[in-house]
């Protein structure tokens, strides 16, 4: 298993061109590009690793541009990691173009924040799982994302439709995530303590939602925000049994807060009729 780190604008991971080390790169090896542009054309690297990090130019007194991958074709790869931890917001970014299979995407926090853009182009797949940290940001376009593990996000917005067989954690302590996109019903997404959810359309989102981790003693502190073609519907995270009742005609509507949030999943306690098969417990 060889480190090879990217050494021009351009490097090709599968055929040795753009790196430090010379020969041909194997399955196992580890790629750094800390600026420019890689592209993977096909192939298989499971056990491999991109790692996606930032590099200060000491002739210049900055940072070099943010990195770039592109994964074209069949692609099949171990691990993305972003490690662009500089002292201001900085991160990487992911194109798609094909099938790529991701074993999981790992960023970093950093003191100014992280972030991951990933563009998927029209019909293309990338399937994977998340695991983000503490001030970092994930935003996904395109296409169409295979969730499949567990994810944890700190904060996100998806607009590619989400499919596959996993789960997504929103972090406590101001975490977001913002659906764009529709959701599967093999999705399932669970908010920490103070944070929220946004779904932009409820008819499509076929999710569950698990808000047991919000409640602090004496507050609603997670929101799951269900837009509507009328006014926004806000659910408090502590009121399971309107949680899934998002349709409203008035204005702006908060559920009132009730002495537990230990509804099941799929409980027919709703009082009113909901706009997609979302449940909330």
């Amino acid at each position: 298993m060889t480190t090879r780190t990217a050494t021009g604008p351009f490097s090709l991971i599968n055929y040795g061109v753009g790196w430090d080390v010379g020969g041909t790169p194997a399955n196992g090896d580890t790629f750094v590009v800390n600026t420019g542009t890689a592209i993977m054309v096909g192939g298989r690297f499971p056990g491999s690793t991109v790692d996606l990090g930032r590099e200060f130019d000491t002739n210049t007194g900055t940072y070099l541009p943010n990195p770039n991958l592109v994964l074209f074709g069949n692609t099949d790869l171990g691990t993305i990691d972003v490690t662009t931890q500089t002292p201001d917001r900085s991160g990487a970014h992911l194109a798609v173009v094909g099938h790529a299979t991701v074993g999981a995407i790992v960023v970093h926090g950093s003191p100014g924040g992280t972030e991951l853009t990933g563009t998927l182009a029209p019909g293309s797949r990338l399937t994977t799982h998340f695991e983000g940290q503490p001030r970092t940001s994930i935003n996904l376009t395109g296409g169409t994302l295979d969730n499949e593990g567990s994810s944890v996000v700190g904060a996100a917005t998806i607009s590619s439709n989400i499919h596959g067989h996993g789960s997504f954690e929103v972090l406590g302590f101001f975490g977001s995530m913002h659906i764009e996109g529709s959701v599967s019903a093999g999705q399932s997404f669970k908010l920490d303590g103070v944070s929220n959810l946004t779904v932009d359309h409820p008819a499509d989102f076929h999710a569950t939602v698990d808000l047991t981790s919000c409640r602090l003693p004496g507050t609603s502190t997670c929101s799951v925000f269900m837009a509507t073609r009328g006014p926004t519907t806000t659910i408090s995270s502590a009121s399971p049994r309107e949680a899934a009742s998002s349709r409203s005609s008035g204005s702006q509507r908060e559920a009132s807060p009730s002495p537990s949030a230990t509804t099941p999943t799929g409980s027919s306690s709703t009082r009113h009729s909901a706009p997609s098969r979302a449940q909330v417990s």
